[in-house]
C-alpha cells in the first residue's frame, strides 16, 4: 500500500515515534509509519500540501535572481491540504462546472479533489487524459 501523510497524520506519527501509546492496533501503526511525505511516479506528484522543491543553491539563486522561477518538473500535482476542490494550470484556475478537466500533455496542473469528509474525490483516467470530480451524497 502507498500513501502520503498530511499534517494530522504527521502529528500521529510524531506521537508514535516518541513512544506514546495511542491504543492503535499494530497493523494500523504499520500503515501510518509506511506513509510518505510525497510520492512521485514519472512526472506526477502526490502530496498533502505542496510538492518537493529543488534544493536551494545560493550561488545559482544570486546569479539568476532576475530570471523567472523554474517551471514545476511535474505534469500534475495532486494535493489536498486546503480541503477545497480546485484545479489550476500555469494560466490560472480551471472551470470545474462540468465536473471534468481534460489534461493537455504540454501543461502543468495542480489539482485538489476536495474534502473526503465532504464526500468529494476525483478519479484520474490516465489513458483518457481526464480527471473527473465526484461528490457522494448521503
Amino acid at each position: 500500500m502507498s500513501g502520503v501523510f498530511g499534517n494530522h497524520e504527521q502529528e500521529l506519527i510524531d506521537a508514535l515515534t516518541i513512544g506514546d501509546d495511542l491504543g492503535l492496533r499494530p497493523e494500523t501503526i504499520d500503515m501510518f509509519m509506511g506513509l510518505s511525505e510525497y510520492i512521485v511516479v514519472e512526472r506526477i506528484c502526490f502530496c498533502h500540501d505542496g510538492p518537493p522543491v529543488p534544493a536551494n543553491d545560493p550561488v545559482r539563486d544570486f546569479f539568476n535572481r532576475a530570471s523567472a522561477p523554474t517551471v514545476s518538473p511535474y505534469h500534475i500535482v495532486f494535493s489536498g491540504h486546503t480541503h477545497f476542490r480546485h484545479a489550476y494550470d500555469e494560466h490560472g484556475p480551471l472551470d470545474l462546472a462540468t465536473g471534468n478537466i481534460r489534461l493537455k500533455p504540454e501543461r502543468r496542473y495542480r489539482i485538489n479533489p476536495g474534502a473526503l469528509t465532504a464526500g468529494q474525490f476525483a478519479i484520474w483516467e490516465r489513458e483518457a487524459g481526464m480527471v473527473k470530480f465526484h461528490t457522494v451524497h448521503p
